[in-house]
């Protein structure tokens, strides 16, 4: 070939190499963004890690400060203060860090106002608690109001929101940052492929990224261990790998293999009564098919034969082609003695009320007898009826304390509803003489098998409930038919109705309606909680419904079986 070729094809290869140069920067270009894009989206899931740090962090504080109040209350010794104080100290600073975290996200700012919400109207409720115990007072009712518990309970529900809607934000950005890094590989093999030049700095920035997600994977497992709580994360749809962190190995008293599954821990895992539970009944088989357990109550006996009251949270793990579950478990010992310390106290002083009262109760009984001053005995009646009003509550105390305790038993018979009914209400209606009382005895209604005392015992907290919150000169109407293979009981009174907001809460302890505690009505909020464990104790239900001026309670018991089979146990 001449020097005339030569140039030509110089000049044709020059030519057929410009597409390829003029395509260099752009995809340079492009490599320079997608590492950018890489190391904002490793940034983030950083931040994510941080906010699940201070999320735990925040928590931590909270439970130190109801952990040091309940202990301090309790024993009364200043020991019990010192993470009381600690939390106190901690927890602004706590809720600056994390706030500074989520500024961005406005859901998640929501979430930490509504628990600031609480902390301003919580923490001066423990303040006043401690310092109420300091002067000797008795801070026992506050505590008993369930205020704290609910505040505490509330904040949890605002955390767990957070760590859930943070765990799905870290996912979304686990997986943008892995599409990145695919993005970068499959950029740089183009260039490497086009040009290999550049393929030195695709593979520095492959092991950067690589390092920073070792780096993040660790700062979670630290996160995990330091959690207050134990933690199992579930993979596989049987469950055939598990990790767990050290709390978790604690709680369970072994120590998990990652390969050996949930068979590990499962056999350890019962019923709150301590009975043994189904393998497809336990909160992990939940999560791995999608759905959520929040707050089940449940025992782990250890193999040194230790039992440890605890509560499961599981959820399933976002992303992945494979199942996956979270559980946070929560060591709730603590708490449980306190419960049976507060149950033992309040029967305790039932018990030590009832001889002054009958005391009380007998000697205006005598006065009423031997006094013809009509002012004496108008005041000698109000002694008597405020003597009842506190035998009731005493009563109701005592029952309490048996339905925490799990004493309270029934001595079931055979009876007919329709004598009991009656009884009932001819002695509320001597107490009630301005409230007209209508019995409606519809069909013929089968015999139960109860315990007539609780019976009635539950007709009458339904009978007074209703002569309390009606109005005066309405009557009160008690319905009594068959339904459903049992009988159908309907109290219904004309008053004020009960708010939607109250009717979900209505039968749980200490709960006292806004009429009464405003002060109108006496009582210390039981009878409706007592009322709906009598019921269910006999196998029945009970509701409450109220519209326009009518409330209703309407309670199912189930039909006694026929005579001569097995009943069912007391």
């Amino acid at each position: 070939m001449g020097e005339k070729g030569c140039r030509h094809e110089k000049r044709r290869g020059l030519f057929r190499l410009f597409p390829l140069l003029a395509l260099l920067p752009l995809l340079f270009g492009l490599l320079l963004w997608q590492l950018r894009a890489l190391d904002a989206a490793s940034q983030w899931v950083d931040r994510s890690d941080r906010t699940v740090a201070g999320i735990h962090e925040l928590e931590k504080q909270i439970l130190d400060i109801e952990t040091g109040m309940r202990g301090y209350v309790l024993t009364g010794q200043d020991d019990f203060l010192e993470p009381y104080r600690s939390g106190r100290a901690a927890i602004e600073p706590a809720l600056q860090s994390l706030s500074e975290l989520i500024e961005d996200d406005p859901a998640e700012r929501h979430r930490l106002e509504a628990v600031r919400g609480e902390l301003g109207e919580w923490l001066p409720y423990t303040e006043g608690v401690v310092e109420a115990k300091r002067r000797g007072e008795e801070p026992t009712p506050a505590i008993a109001s369930g205020r704290g518990k609910r505040a505490v309970d509330s904040m949890r529900a605002q955390f767990s929101a957070m760590l859930s809607a943070e765990g799905r934000l870290r996912s979304v950005r686990m997986e943008t940052a892995r599409r990145w890094a695919r993005l970068v590989f499959w950029v740089v093999g183009a260039v490497f492929l086009s040009i290999g030049i550049p393929i030195w700095l695709v593979v520095w920035q492959r092991l950067r990224w690589e390092r920073a997600l070792e780096e993040s994977e660790a700062r979670l497992r630290t996160v995990l261990g330091a959690a207050p709580v134990g933690m199992l994360v579930v993979q596989g749809a049987a469950g055939e790998r598990v990790e767990a962190n050290g709390r978790a190995e604690a709680l369970f008293g072994v120590r998990l293999d990652p390969a050996g599954g949930v068979g590990q821990y499962a056999p350890l895992l019962r019923d709150a009564h301590g009975e043994p539970v189904p393998r497809e009944r336990l909160p992990c088989w939940e999560a791995l098919r999608g759905g959520r357990v929040e707050q089940i109550e449940m025992r782990i006996v250890r193999p040194d034969g230790r039992e440890i009251p605890v509560l499961i949270n599981a959820a399933p793990l976002p992303g992945g082609g494979r199942p996956g579950a979270l559980l946070a478990i929560e060591d709730v010992t603590l708490l449980k003695e306190l419960e049976r310390l507060r149950a033992e106290w309040s029967s305790l002083v039932a018990h030590d009320l009832r001889q002054p009262l009958s005391t009380i109760a007998l000697s205006a009984a005598r006065l009423s007898r031997i006094s013809t001053d009509p002012g004496q005995l108008k005041s000698i009646d109000r002694i008597g009826a405020s003597s009842r009003r506190l035998d009731r509550m005493i009563r109701d105390l005592l029952d309490y304390s048996r339905l925490e305790a799990r004493r309270l038993s029934l001595s079931r018979s055979r009876l007919e509803i329709e004598p009991v009914v009656r009884e009932v209400v001819a002695l509320l209606a001597e107490e009630a003489s301005d409230r007209p009382f209508d019995v409606r005895i519809q069909g013929e209604p089968p015999a139960l098998l109860a315990d007539p005392d609780r019976l009635a015992q539950v007709l009458e907290n339904l009978l007074t409930n209703a002569v309390k919150y009606g109005e005066s000169g309405t009557p009160i109407t008690v319905t009594v038919e068959p339904a459903e293979g049992g009988v159908s009981l309907a109290v219904q009174n004309v008053g004020r109705p009960i708010p939607p907001e109250e009717l979900p809460v209505l039968f749980q302890r200490f709960h006292r309606a806004a009429q009464a505690g405003k002060g109108k009505v006496a009582g210390i909020g039981l009878g409706l909680y007592i009322t709906r464990e009598l019921v269910e104790a006999h196998g029945g239900r009970i509701a409450a419904e109220s519209a326009e001026r009518t409330t209703t309670f309407r309670l199912w018991l189930p039909a006694a079986p026929p005579e001569g089979s097995a009943a069912p146990p007391a």
